[in-house]
C-alpha cells in the first residue's frame, strides 16, 4: 500500500511540474509589449524575435537585409504585431516581393521604405496610420493606394525615385503637411491627383530644414499641377524643376500666403 501511495504522490508532483513548465512556456511565447527598439537583419533574427509573438514595440522597428548569402525571404512571422511606437523602417529587402506579415500593424510613428526592388504594392499596410512617410527607390513599386491616411494632417510626405509609380491617391484626405512635401523623380506620374485636399504646407518649416517645404522635381512625365489648386498657405522654399513635360504651372489659384522663395526651372 505504501508503495502505491508513494507512486501516486510522485505522479502528482511530476504532473504539477509539467503544468508549471507549460504555463511558463505559454508566457514566453506571448510576451505582449517589447520595450525599446528592434533591428532585424537576417531571417533567423526575424524568426527568433517572432517566437515571442509581440503585439507592440515601443521604439523603432528596423528591418534591413544584412546577409547577402542568407537573405530575408519573408516577413510573415511578424503577423502578431499591431503597433510600433517609433518608426517602421524597411530597407534593402531585395528578396521579398510582398510585405505580408505586416498586415496587422495599425500604427507607426513614421514609415520609411527604401530599396525594396521586387515589391509592387503596399497592400498589406492597408491598416497602417502614420505621421510621416518617406518612400524611396523602390523600382517595382506601382501602387501605394493602400496607405489610406485617415488623418487630415501629416508631418512630411516624401516620395522619390520610383520609375513605375502611377498615383498618389493614398493622401486624398490630407489637408495639412507641417514640414515638407517632396515628389521627386517619379517618371510614371502624369499628375498629382491625390494631393487635391492639401491646403497648408510647411507650417512648421524652419530655415535649418534642408532644401524646402515643397519640392516637385525630375518627374519626367508630369503634365499638370492642377491638383494643388486648393493650396492656401505655403511656408518655406518651393522648388519646381526639371519636369520636362510640364507645360503649365496652373495649380496655385488659391495660394494667398507665401513665405520663402518660389523657384521654377
Amino acid at each position: 500500500m505504501k508503495k502505491i501511495i508513494i507512486t501516486i504522490l510522485l505522479s502528482q508532483f511530476v504532473l504539477g511540474c509539467s503544468n508549471k513548465d507549460n504555463e511558463t512556456e505559454s508566457i514566453e511565447q506571448f510576451c505582449g509589449i517589447y520595450e525599446g527598439s528592434v533591428v532585424l537583419r537576417t531571417m533567423s533574427e526575424i524568426e527568433e524575435f517572432a517566437q515571442c509573438n509581440y503585439t507592440e514595440i515601443t521604439g523603432h522597428l528596423r528591418i534591413f537585409d544584412g546577409n547577402v548569402q542568407f537573405p530575408i525571404l519573408s516577413l510573415s512571422a511578424l503577423s502578431s504585431l499591431n503597433r510600433v511606437g517609433g518608426d517602421l523602417s524597411l530597407g534593402n529587402l531585395n528578396s521579398i516581393s510582398t510585405l505580408d506579415g505586416l498586415q496587422n500593424i495599425e500604427y507607426a510613428n513614421g514609415l520609411l521604405i527604401n530599396n525594396l526592388s521586387l515589391v509592387e504594392d503596399l497592400d498589406p499596410l492597408d491598416k497602417l496610420q502614420t505621421d510621416y512617410i518617406e518612400i524611396n527607390n523602390n523600382i517595382s513599386l506601382r501602387n501605394i493606394d493602400a496607405l489610406d491616411m485617415n488623418s487630415d494632417e501629416m508631418i512630411t510626405i516624401a516620395i522619390y525615385n520610383h520609375p513605375v509609380l502611377e498615383s498618389l491617391h493614398a493622401f486624398s484626405n490630407i489637408k495639412t503637411i507641417r514640414i515638407a512635401l517632396i515628389i521627386e523623380n517619379n517618371d510614371s506620374l502624369i499628375d498629382l491627383a491625390g494631393l487635391d485636399s492639401i491646403e497648408y504646407v510647411g507650417l512648421d518649416y524652419s530655415p535649418n530644414i534642408c532644401c524646402g517645404s515643397l519640392i516637385i522635381e525630375d518627374n519626367d512625365n508630369l503634365v499638370s499641377l492642377s491638383a494643388l489648386n486648393n493650396l492656401i498657405e505655403l511656408k518655406g522654399n518651393t522648388h519646381i524643376a526639371n519636369n520636362f513635360n510640364l507645360v503649365s504651372i496652373d495649380g496655385f489659384y488659391n495660394l494667398t500666403t507665401l513665405f520663402g522663395d518660389l523657384v521654377f526651372d
